[in-house]
């Protein structure tokens, strides 16, 4: 998760590389990280877009290299999706 938290992960996913059951694995991470795989999962996408965002020189570049869209584009165009539904 820590490398390549664009991926789509679910708790299955991951259970199952390691081969464990998906219950057997959720408990587990709960009880030793203290928090479901989704919610870890979350703060660290959270982390890494808040580190973008900390260098107001870098932030758009690194936007738009890793999303192909300037931020401006992406804003307006999430905004039009969005209202559309």
């Amino acid at each position: 998760m820590h490398e390549t938290p664009e991926r789509v992960w679910s708790v299955e996913s991951v259970a199952s590389e390691i081969a464990m059951s998906r219950p057997a694995f959720a408990h587990r991470f709960k009880s030793v990280v203290g928090t479901t795989p989704p919610a870890y999962l979350s703060g660290i996408r959270l982390d890494r877009a808040a580190r973008f965002l900390r260098d107001p020189d870098d932030s758009e570049f690194t936007f738009s290299r890793e999303r192909g869209i300037a931020p401006g584009r992406y804003r307006r165009t999430s905004i039009a999706v969005s209202s559309s539904r």
